[in-house]
């Protein structure tokens, strides 16, 4: 897992790379977009350009609001290494954010950008959780939306998981 050294190179380069992802948005769709047929060719055309992409970006985007949101409480103050997988979720041993005192994991934590808890995210959500409950250290799942809360709350309640459930409340919700 990569060390997070500089949070804010890591927002600059964030803030960066979305403005491309912005610009290249507005360039491909600034000119005339004709019939339904060419509408639709242009809407694939811009999903297979940037659904990962946009994936990526609004995930990394939380992880640095939830190390933000650790940060500014003085009971995780004790962690001296940050560690991530900004792009992609980790293997079944990795989470998204890890905090760490020299070799001892001290906070797991697992994020989700998805704003409604339907269908195949809620299963992702359950597996998400199992995964985080077995990881060391305290455990948070943060969310983007107060639906994702209430759902990931009744689950970790309901299989008795220690695991905090922190509602970033993001404006990409």
């Amino acid at each position: 897992m990569p060390v997070i050294n500089d949070l804010g190179q890591l927002r600059a380069d964030l803030e960066r790379r979305a403005s491309t992802f912005a610009a290249r948005a507005r360039e491909l769709f600034s000119g005339e977009i004709g019939n339904l047929d060419q509408q639709m060719k242009l809407l694939q055309q811009f999903r297979s350009q940037s659904y990962e992409l946009l994936n990526q970006l609004q995930h990394e985007f939380l992880i640095i609001r939830a190390l933000d949101w650790l940060k500014e409480r003085p009971a995780y103050g004790h962690v001296t290494q940050w560690t991530w997988h900004p792009t992609s979720t980790g293997t079944a041993t990795e989470p998204d954010l890890l905090g760490c005192r020299g070799e001892v994991a001290l906070i797991s934590a697992e994020i989700t950008t998805s704003a409604n808890p339907d269908g195949v995210i809620d299963q992702r959500m359950r597996r998400t959780l199992h995964k985080l409950a077995s990881m060391p250290g305290e455990r948070f799942y943060f969310v983007a939306s107060a639906t994702m809360a209430a759902r990931a709350t009744t689950k970790v309640g309901k299989a008795n998981y220690s695991i905090t459930v922190v509602n970033l409340n993001s404006d990409m919700a």
